[in-house]
């Protein structure tokens, strides 16, 4: 299977510094709600994810990923990413904080262990798709796009 059509320099930049920055954002409300990245980093489970989560972001981002559909966005769907982020961000912080005050906790290390292997599954099994060259945000609207094609064409 051939890989996606590479994005250009701008937009690959554009691609760099979100990914980068809400990388980053993301690590330092986590920092936040444990009380300090020292803190955070001082139990091996939670400092292998961080490093997990940083290590991920570089690798997807040295994939040869294209996220345009080839269709044109419709502007009026992207008020979904405020409340997204907001969530997001609730969460990075919201996690470690109940954790460090002992609230809402199973089981400790094991779940954190858990959570570390859970990420790390995702984060080969995400990866492998985009290295044989599939995408499933594009692959499902390629799917939606051919379908409405042998509709078009009385095939389906």
């Amino acid at each position: 299977m051939s890989h996606p059509e590479p994005i250009d320099r701008r937009h690959r930049a554009a691609l760099l510094t979100v990914a980068m920055g809400s990388t980053f954002a993301t690590l330092a409300l986590t920092a936040l709600g444990w009380g300090s990245a020292s803190g955070l980093m001082a139990h091996p489970a939670r400092a292998a994810f961080v490093v997990l989560m940083l290590v991920a972001t570089v690798v997807g981002l040295a994939s040869p990923v294209n996220l345009s559909s080839g269709e044109r966005e419709d502007i009026a769907s992207r008020w979904i990413f405020l409340p997204a982020a907001a969530g997001i961000a609730l969460l990075a912080w919201l996690m470690p904080f109940l954790d460090r005050h002992d609230l809402w906790t199973l089981d400790g290390d094991t779940v954190r262990w858990l959570g570390v292997a859970i990420l790390l599954a995702g984060s080969v099994l995400g990866h492998s798709q985009y290295k044989q060259g599939f995408c499933p945000i594009t692959r499902s609207m390629t799917i939606r796009a051919e379908r409405e094609s042998q509709r078009a064409n009385g095939w389906g």
